[in-house]
């Protein structure tokens, strides 16, 4: 994702001050607050305002290092939904204050800018950098109320259908931001720390093709009993969804990045799941044919449903759509072709 994003660890001899735990500077923070508070009425009325303001920024970078530091995520929602109220409701923290130069460099960010493609050197004014930050906060919420969610509304589609609505914000959400979302969604092996990545996968399938709930019932029960015939299918279906796994997890981690990279990056995932349909085919004919041994059956009299070569179909044609899509929102069609693709 930082080679994606194009995102150096190279801090360009910069201090970030990562010598100093983060509880350093927790404490640090609370106790620029508290001083504050406690001398407050020392200070004359006009300085008071200027008080207030101080008194809101140490509160917002406080809540936030308590977010970004903090093991639970209920915690971490109340600190972010604290700094959107903050920031929304009282424009004192915007009010005052002057822009002092020697803090920000913009030869700093040229030296940045030199990545390709070249970054345009940029300095927000305050209320803009306020209302970029108040984004971070709020998108940042909404990942972790995913996170937060009851296990049973986590299925895979809908888990995808907040991935497409987070990759169609306007306007698109910081690199930050997405990072978070691919950190949060896949670790340790792990969907948002709730299913192990082979569970997701058969959930998907069976979510797209309910039979297959039945079908890997059957398929543990054959494990349990040794055949070399039975161990080998089983084998296969395992192999598939290790395989699978890693694709499907892939399609969830392209949406994080911009919207040029998802386009190039799903033409390339196509060809994997068309390797994967290729594996998926031949697993489907070792299913037919066993479970019309077993039970006599004519190939001809009955239908044997392609369950795992149709998953990975449904997923191709998902994924090509997709990049239809992200054509017309990259300009590279013209609106007018977008009633073609439907012909």
């Amino acid at each position: 994702m930082r080679q994606e994003e194009e995102i150096s660890s190279n801090n360009f001899g910069l201090s970030l001050l990562e010598h100093i735990d983060t509880i350093h500077a927790l404490k640090l923070l609370e106790f620029s607050i508290s001083w504050l508070d406690n001398h407050n009425d020392k200070f004359q009325k006009k300085e008071q305002e200027y008080i207030k303001a101080i008194l809101l920024r140490l509160k917002i970078r406080l809540a936030f290092l308590r977010t970004l530091d903090s093991s639970s995520e209920i915690d971490a929602i109340d600190n972010l939904e604290y700094i959107v109220n903050i920031i929304s409701k009282d424009i004192s923290v915007l009010d005052f204050g002057n822009e002092m130069d020697i803090f920000f460099s913009t030869s700093i960010q040229a030296r940045l800018s030199t990545t390709m493609p070249p970054r345009p050197i940029m300095i927000f004014p305050i209320d803009v950098a306020f209302n970029n930050f108040e984004d971070i906060c709020r998108d940042f919420r909404k990942i972790l109320l995913l996170s937060t969610e009851k296990v049973s509304s986590l299925t895979p589609l809908n888990i995808l259908n907040f991935f497409r609505y987070f990759r169609t914000k306007k306007p698109n959400s910081s690199p930050f931001i997405r990072i978070m979302l691919q950190s949060i969604f896949f670790s340790n092996n792990m969907i948002l720390n709730k299913f192990p990545v082979d569970q997701f996968i058969i959930d998907s399938i069976s979510e797209i093709y309910s039979p297959a709930k039945q079908l890997f019932a059957v398929l543990n029960q054959l494990y349990e009993i040794y055949n070399d015939l039975k161990h080998s299918i089983f084998g296969s279906v395992n192999n598939f969804i290790k395989t699978a796994s890693i694709i499907y997890v892939n399609i969830f981690r392209i949406m994080c990045h911009n919207p040029s990279r998802q386009r190039r990056n799903f033409c390339k995932l196509v060809l994997d799941l068309e390797s994967l349909q290729e594996e998926a085919e031949n697993i489907d004919i070792q299913l037919q044919s066993y479970f019309f041994k077993e039970s006599n059956i004519a190939f001809n009299d009955f239908s044997f449903p392609y369950i795992f070569s149709s998953w990975c179909f449904y997923e191709k044609l998902q994924t090509m759509i997709l990049i239809c899509f992200l054509g017309f929102e990259l300009e590279l069609h013209s609106s007018h072709e977008l009633s073609l693709i439907y012909w």
